[in-house]
């Protein structure tokens, strides 16, 4: 094993913890970079090795000891920090601090749907990986679709909407080629010292894709629940989004964008270099159902 001791950036996000959790089964060392150590604390446990700082600035991670990074930040929307120095200033320091140690290898966390850079989420997403493409470093870069799991806020919240209300609200949505947060956690593990990986772009998506009324009818056949579905039309849903952007509520003009189209894998490339049998989305509505 070349690569032993990792950098994990952005440890106890939702994709961050399956990744740390992962590399641990997998017996690698791992330093844990968070902004917050109590809350890293009590998603990675005591037992974790972990360094809170901020991404964009340097001095906050670089006498720290690694010979390979992952890279998981992310958000979704500007609240306390911007995509610009989340997506693409803090790619761009630790490729600096990277090359200054002689760390050669990175990978990093990105998403489907970077080309069509209408979104400053895109943009600034593909500023990073073009960035990382040209650093020198070898890396592996994984674009994955819409990523469930225990811990996510998409999933979730549909499944608690069936559980209780007899109408539920539809909004709008694409295809969505569903991922479960551990197999692209395994999946971005396997790449580290994988050469066929090296300086490769994966798609990353499921096995099935789902639009949102297709997920709601299976949460509800899977609860043995009748429910009625109230669909929203799009014009609806983009008023909501306006006005929410205007009052600082969760959704915005960029995430109604994101919502509506596809995502959806044109290729399942990785799936020739790393071996995964890829969860299956009823079937893990099932199990977590039960648990319900």
């Amino acid at each position: 094993m070349k690569y032993k001791r990792i950098f994990l950036a952005g440890a106890s996000g939702f994709i961050g913890r399956e990744i740390y959790f992962t590399l641990k089964q997998n017996n690698y060392d791992v330093v844990c970079f968070c902004r917050d150590k109590n809350k890293a604390k009590k998603v990675l446990g005591n037992d974790a090795n972990i360094v809170s700082g901020n991404i964009i600035d340097k001095t906050s991670y670089s006498n720290l000891e690694f010979d390979a990074v992952i890279y998981s930040i992310g958000i979704i929307k500007e609240r306390e920090q911007r995509f610009e120095d989340v997506h693409y200033i803090g790619v761009k320091n630790l490729i600096e601090v990277c090359k200054k140690k002689n760390v050669e290898r990175f990978i990093l966390i990105s998403a489907l749907g970077v080309e069509r850079k209408d979104t400053k989420y895109f943009r600034t997403k593909l500023m990073g990986e073009n960035l990382l493409k040209t650093s020198g470093l070898i890396y592996t870069i994984f674009r994955p679709s819409v990523v469930f799991g225990e811990h996510d806020q998409s999933i979730n919240q549909l499944i608690k909407l069936v559980e209780k209300y007899p109408v539920v609200p539809v909004l709008p949505s694409g295809c969505w080629q569903l991922i479960y947060v551990k197999d692209l956690a395994k999946i971005v593990v396997a790449s580290i010292n994988n050469k066929k990986t090296f300086n490769k772009v994966y798609e990353v998506c499921g096995k099935k894709c789902y639009e949102i009324r297709e997920i709601i009818d299976l949460i509800a056949r899977v609860l043995d629940k009748k429910r009625f579905k109230l669909y929203i039309p799009k014009f609806i849903f983009f008023l909501i989004c306006y006005l929410s952007e205007k009052f600082g509520g969760f959704f915005d003009r960029e995430i109604y964008r994101m919502s509506i189209r596809d995502n959806r894998c044109k290729q399942m490339d990785f799936l020739k270099d790393i071996k995964i049998d890829l969860k299956d989305f009823e079937e893990y509505l099932k199990e977590i159902l039960r648990r319900h």
